[in-house]
């Protein structure tokens, strides 16, 4: 029988060595990825990358995008794959070249990352972080438009939709009314008609601080027009308005600018109240009367009430536009005393009219004197 020498020996157990560690070993599958962005880019913007998968001792079983470590919808990919977990099949299973679109996030940072598994569960990854641009925080009326009018009386619960956008993180919302004075929470509700702010201003929570689309609803209460400011900020430091308004029947005519002349002069020195315009002295449909002048020549500078009109003068601190209702002008009136003739009257004052069962509001806005033509007259804005 032949021998076999030392060497042989051992060069037959070298390579039964290695055939018996090749056979062991189970190689991982690789993925390699190009195409990722290199500088920042659009919310939403489309980042198309390239995805090869070679597979190593198994086939390949599935492919899966991750941002921040949370599954990719399906609704922001594109192209060769329809799921944020993607089975391979087919040829594929032996390994593929993928054309992938994956739509950016909306704000700040994330890091995306692309898992690829074999069947025998063993996996390679790689990952790439992207920064999304900036867009100005935005604030508006969606569905809809800034102004409702409706024939309801007050109170009337209005809802708009509103939708913010861009910024960084959401912080708060705030709602002032026309005046800018902070609106009570009692009267705002967000969500669902029946939940009122917490606060106002309100701290934003859970989805919301990234933005969102929600009903508002905020409480009118005045005839007429109601107007508001929504505005939100962000931790940032940013804030966006938008103003909106409510228009509820029961509202006041709202007239200025009417010119009441010198009455002793050649032009019209009466004011009917129910049509808003300036009539002849003579006019039998004159409601208050200038006062013409005295027996020296000189402007009185003062109103009258004729026939069945009363007046009285507003108390100091009364507004021309806090008024916005019938009640509140009646109210003010009743709580006055009646006067037949108002003081000299400069630019600002205030008097309050009562002809039959209507009630009506007049601010002298200007008061012209002139020296000799009897073209003195006052400019006078009426509501009722």
């Amino acid at each position: 029988m032949r021998k076999v020498s030392f060497l042989s020996k051992l060069f037959i157990v070298l390579i039964a060595g290695i055939m018996l560690a090749s056979c062991g070993a189970d190689l991982d599958p690789v993925v390699a990825v190009t195409g990722a962005p290199t500088a920042a880019v659009n919310a939403g913007e489309t980042m198309n990358l390239t995805i090869k998968g070679t597979k190593g001792t198994a086939q390949l079983k599935t492919l899966q995008f991750l941002q921040d470590g949370q599954v990719i919808d399906a609704s922001r990919l594109s192209g060769d794959v329809a799921s944020g977990t993607h089975l391979a099949s087919g040829a594929d299973k032996d390994g593929f070249t993928y054309n992938v679109g994956i739509k950016a996030h909306d704000s700040g940072s994330a890091s995306y990352e692309v898992v690829l598994t074999d069947d025998n569960g063993n996996t390679d990854n790689e990952t790439f972080s992207v920064d999304v641009i900036a867009e100005d925080l935005k604030l508006e009326v969606i569905n809809g438009t800034n102004t409702v009018t409706l024939g309801d009386l007050p109170p009337v619960k209005v809802m708009f939709t509103l939708k913010a956008s861009g910024g960084s993180t959401l912080t708060t919302l705030a709602v002032t009314d026309g005046n800018g004075n902070s609106v009570s929470v009692d009267d705002l509700y967000w969500g669902e008609s029946s939940t009122n702010f917490s606060d106002n201003p309100m701290t934003l929570s859970g989805d919301d601080l990234n933005g969102f689309e929600k009903s508002f609803w905020v409480r009118a209460k005045n005839p007429g027009t109601n107007n508001f400011k929504v505005t939100v900020n962000d931790d940032s430091g940013n804030s966006a308005s938008v103003d909106l308004t409510a228009i509820l029947g029961g509202g006041l005519k709202d007239t200025s600018g009417v010119i009441m002349w010198n009455a002793s002069g050649p032009k019209k020195g009466s004011v009917d109240l129910n049509t808003f315009t300036t009539v002849s002295s003579s006019s039998s449909t004159k409601d208050i009367k200038d006062a013409g002048i005295d027996v020296n020549g000189k402007w009185i500078q003062k109103i009258t009430a004729v026939g069945t009109s009363q007046m009285v003068m507003a108390d100091a601190g009364v507004t021309f536009e806090g008024i916005q209702s019938s009640a509140q002008i009646e109210a003010m009136f009743n709580a006055g005393t009646t006067v037949t003739e108002t003081p000299v009257l400069s630019a600002g004052m205030i008097f309050f009219v009562k002809v039959d069962s209507d009630y009506f509001v007049v601010k002298v806005a200007e008061v012209n004197a002139t020296d000799t033509d009897n073209l003195d007259n006052y400019k006078l804005d009426i509501k009722g």
